[in-house]
């Protein structure tokens, strides 16, 4: 598995999950599979719940495509993307 997937010791853990999560993205082609949210929590020590809220977050920003019944795949990472991912980023700080 990815080494970006390893468990998280920060306080605001959706933003650390949305974080690793893009770590995940960038090095995946568009329109591949991901993970599946009980795998991705598991690998970050993280409740599904935490993994659903970052997933939400990334499918509102078009990072992520979730499919259900059929799974989450690499959305299309481009400038527009990116920009809103820093200011989601920033938010968090």
């Amino acid at each position: 598995m990815v080494q970006v997937l390893e468990p998280i010791e920060r306080r605001d853990l959706h933003y650390e999950v949305i974080s690793r999560l893009v770590d995940l993205l960038i090095v995946s082609q568009p329109g591949s599979r991901l993970p599946s949210e009980r795998e991705i929590g598991e690998s970050l020590k993280v409740g599904r719940s935490t993994v659903r809220e970052a997933l939400r977050a990334l499918a509102s920003l078009g990072a992520v495509d979730i499919r259900r019944g059929d799974g989450i795949f690499a959305g299309n990472i481009d400038e527009s993307v990116l920009r809103r991912l820093v200011q989601l980023g920033l938010e968090a700080l």
